[in-house]
């Protein structure tokens, strides 16, 4: 399960709700940027596990409407036809939305809640020996001061003489730009070097004709005043509760490791040739996955 809205204080939540006995102790880690999409991508091993004849649903983080509560998708995977997977991927929204509205302090009794909702899909998915659950947390809701009507601002100030030129992406943290052409980039890039757009975020140039424009603290960029938002990446204080090993805690893990141990994990758990496996996992020389030998004992989920 990966967790949006979900860092330390918010595990602890859950975990009390869920009972601390049923998931492993937390530890720091880092995460990406879109770590959902990024797991979708570079990191995505479930086509390797089905070929071993592992069944993997991503159906939740591939198939589930934008808007659909964490309860709805969850009883989505629980009526699956063909029964439960072995390995069963989840991403959690509620949390963050219920603090968007509330403000951090709704985080909490939203994820004593998902905790409850962890019970339950641990208890549905189980087929034999007790559900294994990897957690991802990424990271607890930053409070919002100042929604800045950042797609307003655009209109008015840099559309005239780009419109045809530039395009605008929203997210409350985040805008992403991008240009046809670099000219164009640079052009837009300096307009939002000044105020009002200066004043609420800090554009950063991610390729040749492409930027974003990150909000500044307590600031989210929007139409409707929210509570709060997700905080940034780069500044996430991201969790994971793993079964991994007291090493690995104790050191933290970056998400690309954890990754190919999750992986791993569920190879040597579900597939026949287990010990001949090798998983590919595409992406940077953290994200290959280790061999089963090297695994540490007890971990991966259908949660």
């Amino acid at each position: 399960m990966l967790a949006h809205g979900v860092g330390e204080h918010e595990l602890a939540a859950l975990r009390t709700a869920l009972g601390p006995d049923d998931i492993a102790p937390a530890a720091g880690m880092q995460v990406p940027d879109h770590a959902v999409d990024v797991l979708l991508r570079s990191l995505d091993a479930s086509t390797t596990l089905r070929d071993l004849g592992v069944v993997v649903d991503r159906s939740n983080l591939v198939l589930r409407p934008r808007g659909r509560d964490d309860g709805t998708a969850a009883l989505a995977i629980e009526r699956r036809p063909t029964g439960p997977a072995a390995v069963t991927l989840f991403a959690s929204t509620d949390v963050l939305t219920r603090a968007a509205r509330g403000g951090p302090s709704a985080a909490l009794e939203a994820a004593r809640d998902l905790g409850a909702l962890l019970a339950r899909l641990r208890g549905r998915l189980r087929r034999g020996d007790p559900t294994e659950t990897w957690f991802v947390g990424l990271g607890s809701p930053e409070a919002v001061r100042t929604t800045f009507d950042l797609e307003t601002a655009w209109q008015e100030r840099i559309v005239a003489g780009l419109a045809e030129e530039t395009s605008l992406r929203l997210a409350d943290g985040v805008a992403f730009v991008a240009a046809a052409n670099r000219r164009a980039m640079e052009l837009a890039f300096s307009r939002m070097r000044r105020p009002p757009f200066a004043t609420h975020g800090t554009p950063i140039e991610t390729g040749p004709a492409q930027f974003v424009l990150r909000a500044r603290p307590g600031v989210a960029f929007g139409r409707e005043r929210v509570a709060a938002r997700a905080v940034h990446a780069a500044d996430a204080a991201a969790v994971f509760a793993a079964p991994c090993g007291d090493s690995v805690r104790a050191r933290g893990s970056s998400f690309d490791e954890l990754l190919a141990r999750f992986w791993m994990r569920a190879a040597t758990l579900h597939a026949e040739c287990a010990d001949e496996v090798s998983m590919p996992v595409r992406g940077g020389p953290g994200a290959v996955a280790t061999p089963a030998a090297n695994v540490d004992a007890g971990a991966v989920t259908r949660t």
